[in-house]
């Protein structure tokens, strides 16, 4: 089991942003709250006869909305367990090869042309 205690935060410093989740969320409620407001002023007490209209829905998609957003802030700070730093020692070389590929490279001075010649060297080293 994972503590609290046990998580290193790889980017602290994005905590500015919990003021932007907390209104984001503020107006997620305040949505909900008018547009539960209109339906009432729309149907009265009498919202279930209002077609294709249901709370628990609206509720459960409120819920979800906060809890994604949510979960995006926490994944800016980029939570990290059982974080170990270990050294490795790189071997070879990296190696960028650029080859022409245009028409001209088709011309047969060598055997048996340019670009099948540069493929076979390419492969060679």
């Amino acid at each position: 089991m994972i503590h609290m205690h046990e998580i290193i935060w790889g980017a602290p410093h994005n905590k500015v942003w919990f003021a932007a989740v907390a209104v984001i969320v503020a107006i997620l409620v305040y949505r909900y709250y008018k547009k539960r407001r209109v339906l009432t002023l729309l149907a009265g007490t009498q919202i279930v006869l209002l077609r294709n209209v249901s709370q628990i829905k609206k509720i459960i998609k409120l819920m979800c909305m906060v809890v994604g957003v949510l979960f995006l802030f926490i994944a800016l700070l980029r939570p990290q367990w059982n974080k170990t730093e270990e050294t490795i020692m790189q071997e070879g070389r990296d190696v960028y090869i650029a080859l022409d590929i245009s028409r001209s490279m088709l011309a047969a001075d060598c055997k048996p042309n340019r670009l099948v010649w540069a493929k076979e060297k390419i492969k060679k080293l």
